[in-house]
């Protein structure tokens, strides 16, 4: 069975962007405190980013995958 792919881009405002670099400037020592690593990986994957559609807008969470806090950085002033 042939399947369409489709590419889903999301695009942060100014907003979303500057509280999810201040997120992750906060959290950026969580490797070494809790992992006892220098750095997450080596490709990345130290932050998630999920997103939930709404019928309005998107909500964005920002999560530190190396001690699980979460902050929504969602800005519906877009919406």
């Amino acid at each position: 069975m042939e399947q369409d792919s489709k590419i889903i881009t999301i695009t942060f405002s100014e907003n979303e962007s500057k509280d999810a670099m201040k997120f992750m400037e906060k959290h950026r020592k969580c490797c070494q405190k809790i992992l006892g690593k220098p750095v997450f990986s080596t490709t990345g994957g130290g932050f998630s980013y999920i997103i939930t559609p709404t019928g309005l807008g998107n909500c964005i969470i920002i999560k530190c995958n190396s001690c699980g806090k979460e902050k929504d950085i969602t800005d519906i002033s877009n919406w």
